[in-house]
């Protein structure tokens, strides 16, 4: 298993190895406040900037984590995004969370400590179309460009702000599933195949 700095990271999926996930129907009942949660072992910098979850339309009413060339952690708002200056190791098992408390005003996380805080604006109404995303490269609605080049395990989205006593829970002791606001959750436990399942009470089940 690879171990993440206090949880063992044992079921993941490898995105480099030509996988995305790829929902027709982005979550509805998901737009700020919100909180994006995963754990995340990049393995490269690529050409191009990186798609590690996306929700709803690209280019008018989407929102997600990207990482630019360079590993930098960026928020995507619509057709664009803001870099921030934490820069994602490589080959090494980070809890990375990005936490809306409105929709212009977003906290990165990086294994429960406040990285950097990123301000975005035309953020967009709530996502009528579109997809949901986790992977890709070069646009968030295709992977016309290759994969996410990282390892990812246990995918969250929240329709609330997680504060940082709760990303520490989350990062130290994980979830059930089952917790009030968590809207989907992907723990990867699969193993193998080409499906995979969201756990709990999710809008996926």
């Amino acid at each position: 298993s690879t171990t993440g700095p206090t949880v063992v990271c044992d079921n993941f999926i490898d995105l480099s190895q030509s996988v995305s996930i790829v929902y027709d129907k982005p979550i509805t009942t998901v737009n700020t406040p919100m909180t994006i949660s995963c754990w995340i072992s990049l393995k490269s910098n690529t050409a191009v900037d990186q798609v590690v979850v996306w929700n709803g339309g690209w280019g008018y009413n989407g929102q997600g984590i990207i990482i630019m060339v360079g590993g930098n952690v960026s928020i995507g708002v619509n057709a664009g995004w803001t870099g921030s200056s934490y820069v994602l190791p490589l080959d090494t098992w980070v809890f990375l969370s990005a936490v809306s408390s409105t929709a212009n005003n977003w906290l990165i996380y990086a294994n429960g400590v406040l990285q950097a805080t990123v301000v975005v604006t035309g953020a967009g109404p709530l996502p009528v179309d579109g997809k949901f995303i986790i992977g890709g490269r070069g646009g968030a609605n295709n992977n016309a460009n290759g994969n996410l080049a990282a390892r990812l395990d246990n995918v969250m989205l929240w329709n609330l702000a997680r504060s940082p006593s709760d990303l520490a829970s989350d990062m130290s002791s994980g979830v059930t599933g089952f917790e009030p606001g968590l809207k989907i959750y992907l723990p990867f436990n699969e193993g193998n195949g080409t499906n995979t399942t969201s756990v709990g009470t999710s809008v996926y089940q």
